[in-house]
């Protein structure tokens, strides 16, 4: 469970797998102080250079960052969100649009795996959105005319 998680995130050396990895653990948001801090410590790293990780893999960072910003002190719960947003932005913004709809594209680096199809990597960048800008007009948008809002 966890304490696998924890022990894969601090022995992982592929940058695509720590993101993936810190986003389970945000999402399970299970911290003692150690684990706390090789998770910022990773994040951090990360962040740094988002910008070459593949697009499944930015918005697990970006759901990582937005999970932890929850369980930081309040003065530091704004920034941190915000920091989520804006790689929510970042991804918005590389969206393949045709005719009335958006998808976001698999970057095809993982063969025969749900991490090389475009539905999924779409469903993970839509739930970016959705959680760091639940009420911005591209993300609904987007909902809308991927055929996934009601």
């Amino acid at each position: 469970g966890v304490g696998y998680l924890l022990n894969a995130l601090q022995e992982e050396d592929f940058r695509q797998a720590q993101a993936y990895l810190l986003w389970a653990l945000a999402y399970a948001d299970v911290w003692n102080k150690d684990s706390w801090d090789a998770a910022i410590e990773v994040a951090a790293d990360l962040e740094e250079s988002r910008e070459k990780l593949d697009v499944f893999s930015r918005a697990s960072l970006g759901l990582a960052v937005e999970y932890l910003s929850r369980s930081v002190k309040e003065e530091d719960r704004e920034r941190i969100a915000g920091l989520a947003a804006e790689m929510a932005d970042e991804l918005d913004a590389l969206a393949i649009k045709e005719g009335i709809g958006a998808h976001w594209a698999a970057e095809g680096q993982a063969k025969y795996s749900w991490l090389n199809n475009d539905v999924e990597v779409t469903c993970h960048v839509l739930h970016l959105l959705l959680e760091a800008k639940p009420r911005s007009t591209p993300s609904r948008s987007r909902l809308a005319t991927s055929g996934l809002a009601r």
